[in-house]
Order: structure tokens, then C-alpha cells, then sequence
């Protein structure tokens, strides 16, 4: 049965014939039957996937050999019996049929749209964004529109170029106000982390498939490792990633590791992806995880999670020069970033009340 593909709707409704002169592979235009096709549109996966009961009947059913005076008799019976069965198979066997979602792809085109514009520095037009995105123009010319009247995008009426408008800065206000909080109120741990150990200590946040360095608190050492605010770092790069994952439910850490899989940054970087799912548990459990030179050689990291009521998953990361972490410093490191992170935790929660 599993080699069988065929959907129901296709097997239902070559079993109705109008009349004894049409072939039985016609499907009659009055019959009732036909307005079961969205209930049947995934029958081919669940055919492929699992075998229910009601699944087992209906296939016996539609696939065995039926006489076809037998067949002709009985179709407002079988008509009625349809309909109860794809009643069943929503009640009963709905969670296959939830697997297939929507990627909306003009939203897709419209962001790709915004990223390109946004990082021009005189606008794009039409044309231009149709080519260098492979999206057609009359795509793109339906979608700039209506970003336009919304005041997502400013045309230039003179070159008729689009730049980001003001709608988008509005938007982007109110998301600052927000990441402005946690880093306002990070600030001051992070200074006191920075000055018991000495190294330089970054906020992130989880945004999309990576994070975002939304602060940074740079070491006084003369030879440090820093990066800008704003900088992307892969969510999957050593500790961060143990860190951030750990924050998610399991089955949604789980699906992301295997979506997107474990790069080699370097000879120490975690590839198993088993391995690498039992080192989130770990971190969750302990609240803290350790990147041993495994993003970048003759580096160290050591990250712990912030607790953001209403806000995406935050976190503080400590980082240094391998040899610098020697002597017992890294049980101080560790210690010392669960307290600032407990802190601003804290400091979150109440301003968020």
C-alpha cells in the first residue's frame, strides 16, 4: 500500500460514474462527491506516511475492484459515507494535515525587497531591483506599490527610485524602545562583570537564524577581542548556540539543529548533532555553557542566558584569549556571568511588571 500514491480525490472520484454509457474513469459533473476535494488534498502524504483504520477501510474501498451496477446503485450512499469519513479524518487524523504551511512568499520577496533598498545608498528602482534580486518586475512593480502606500517605501518622483520611509522608522522605534530596555538595563552588570574579569562582555539577542550583538562592554586590555553593536553572529557557533537553544522548547531546538546543521568553524567544533542536543540539556540544567575555541582558534567564550519576560531570548557572553583563562580563571568567569546574568534577569522582570 505504501508504494501507492495515488490521492483520494482521484481515486474517489473515478468511482462515479454519471450514467451506464460513460466510462467509469469519468467523473459526474452533479456529483456531490466533488465538493470533498479540499478534505482529500492530503491524502498522499498520510498514504505514505501512517496507516490509520479509518485510513486502512477507506483504501480497501476506493482501491479493490467494485461491480459497477453495484457501484452505480449505491453512489448517493457513497456519497454521504465520504463525507463522514473525511469528517473522521479532520477530527481524528488532523496532525498530518497540519505539516504543510504557508511560506508566504510575497512577504519573503517584499523583506528581500527592504534589504536591498535599504542597503543602497541612493535607492533602487523597478528595474534595477527586479534584476538583481531575479524577481519579475511586475512583481516587484505590485509589491514596491503597496509598500509604498503604506509608507513602508518613499519613491523619488524625479530618479523614481524607492528608499525606506518613515513607517518603517516608527516600526523601528518601538523595537529600539524595547531592545534599548535590556540594554539600559544590562549596562551596569555588564560593567561590573567586565571588571572582575578583566575580558570583554557582549548582549545578544536571538534574531531569526542568528544573533544579534545588541551591546558591547569592551576589555581595557590593550589586545582584546571586540566586534560592533548590531553584528551577526551564526545562532550555531559554539556556547551561543548551547545558550540560545537551551531557552527553546526541545523538540523546537531539535528541529533547528537538524535544519540547519553543525558547521566546522574549527578541529574543536561540535558536528554530532546528538551530542551537540545533549550538551543543551546540560546547559539548561547547569545555566551556563563554555565555547573551548570552537568558533574561532585561540578563543575563548563562556555564555549564560538572560530571562526576558514578553522579549526574544537574550543572552551575555564573556570573551578572551584562550591563555588568559588559566589559573582557575574560568570557575571565576563562571561565576561571576551567572550573577550578572541573574541581575539583569532580575532588573527585566520588575521593569516589565
Amino acid at each position: 500500500m505504501v508504494n501507492k500514491t495515488v490521492s483520494f480525490k482521484a481515486s474517489f472520484f473515478s468511482r462515479f460514474p454519471v450514467n451506464p454509457n460513460l466510462s467509469v474513469g469519468k467523473r459526474p459533473l452533479s456529483c456531490p462527491c466533488r465538493n470533498l476535494a479540499p478534505e482529500f488534498s492530503y491524502s498522499k502524504n498520510i498514504l505514505t506516511e501512517r496507516q490509520p483504520p479509518i485510513i486502512h477501510k477507506l483504501n480497501q474501498f476506493l482501491l479493490d475492484p467494485i461491480p459497477f451496477p453495484i457501484l452505480y446503485s449505491l453512489h448517493p450512499k457513497i456519497c454521504r459515507l465520504g463525507r463522514s469519513w473525511s469528517t473522521q479524518l479532520k477530527t481524528n487524523y488532523g496532525e498530518p494535515m497540519k505539516k504543510i504551511k504557508y511560506s508566504a512568499p510575497s512577504v519573503k520577496k517584499a523583506f528581500k525587497i527592504l534589504e536591498a533598498i535599504a542597503d543602497s545608498t541612493i535607492g533602487l528602482g523597478v528595474s534595477e531591483l527586479a534584476k538583481r534580486l531575479k524577481i519579475g518586475k511586475s512583481t516587484v512593480h505590485g509589491i514596491t506599490l503597496a509598500l509604498e502606500e503604506l509608507g513602508v517605501l518613499a519613491r523619488d518622483p524625479d530618479h523614481k527610485k524607492y528608499n525606506i520611509g518613515y513607517t518603517l522608522m516608527e516600526l523601528g522605534n518601538k523595537a529600539y524602545s524595547k531592545i534599548e530596555l535590556v540594554t539600559v538595563v544590562a549596562k551596569t552588570p555588564m560593567e561590573d562583570l567586565r571588571e572582575g574579569v578583566g575580558e570583554t562582555v557582549f548582549l545578544g539577542t536571538l534574531n531569526g537564524d542568528h544573533v544579534t550583538i545588541l551591546n558591547v562592554v569592551e576589555s581595557h586590555n590593550e589586545l582584546k577581542i571586540t566586534s560592533p553593536r548590531g553584528s551577526k553572529v551564526p545562532l550555531l557557533a559554539g556556547a551561543l548556540g548551547r545558550v540560545f537553544l537551551a531557552q527553546l522548547e526541545e523538540g523546537k531546538a531539535r528541529e533547528i539543529v537538524q535544519k540547519k546543521g553543525l558547521r566546522r568553524y574549527t578541529a574543536n567544533s561540535v558536528t554530532d548533532p546528538k551530542k551537540f542536543l545533549k550538551e543543551i540539556g546540560e546547559t539548561k540544567r547547569k545555566g551556563y555553557a563554555i565555547d573551548n575555541e570552537e568558533f574561532i582558534l585561540g578563543v575563548t567564550a563562556i555564555a549564560s542566558p538572560i530571562h526576558t519576560p514578553h522579549l526574544p531570548p537574550a543572552a551575555i557572553w564573556v570573551v578572551g584569549f584562550s591563555p588568559s583563562f588559566r589559573d582557575g580563571k574560568m570557575e571565576k568567569v563562571v561565576f561571576e556571568i551567572q550573577k550578572a546574568a541573574s541581575e539583569i534577569s532580575r532588573l527585566l522582570k520588575d521593569r516589565l511588571r
